[in-house]
């Protein structure tokens, strides 16, 4: 939960309470946050955005990940706050990453630099046209989304990308050693 001494946090700590979750860590840089202890006394609790990013980031590689996150802070916070529990939440995307570098050839000694300037500033383009894709399109269409239609999104997009990776991934190695 991010931003547990404001005044909107109370109704997401008792929403996180009454659903029968748990809530594992919080972050405010105010610590006068002494109501996280009556509904969750065990919760990690941080005033260093670093000390709960560290945090976060182990928790992300345990056996006790986290599922959720809560941001209870200023509208005008959310866009930083989402882009890092993307960023946390997002490190398989090397895994369709890699196959692209082996289906398209990088790195290869027929390319000169230049090639492999273009070639990562169009992967960076194309990276950020899709986010701008994406985000446009949630903001144009999010009245017609409730959680459990964006859970069967994520479910869906997740396994097209898993698919596409280890297609390219295959599609690659099978040109790598001359196959196709």
């Amino acid at each position: 939960l991010i931003g547990a001494a404001g005044y909107i946090a109370p109704r997401h700590i008792k929403a996180i309470a009454d659903t029968g979750n748990n809530l594992m860590v919080a972050y405010d840089k105010f610590d006068s946050v002494g109501r996280l202890d009556s509904s969750f006394p065990e919760c990690s609790f941080f005033t260093e955005q670093e000390q709960f990013d560290r945090f976060c980031s182990k928790q992300m590689h345990s056996d006790d990940k986290l599922d959720w996150l809560s941001i209870c802070t200023p509208n005008y916070t959310h866009d930083a706050f989402t882009g890092f529990a993307f960023t946390l939440s997002n490190p398989l995307i090397i895994f369709l990453i890699f196959p692209l570098f082996a289906r398209f050839g990088f790195p290869s000694s027929e390319y000169h630099f230049y090639h492999y300037i273009i070639g990562y500033l169009f992967i960076v383009l194309g990276a950020l046209l899709w986010w701008m894709a994406i985000t446009y399109l949630v903001d144009k269409l999010r009245a017609k989304f409730n959680i459990n239609s964006m859970w069967l999104i994520n479910k869906i997009m997740g396994t097209i990308i898993m698919i596409l990776a280890v297609y390219g991934l295959i599609a690659g190695l099978l040109a790598y050693y001359g196959v196709i």
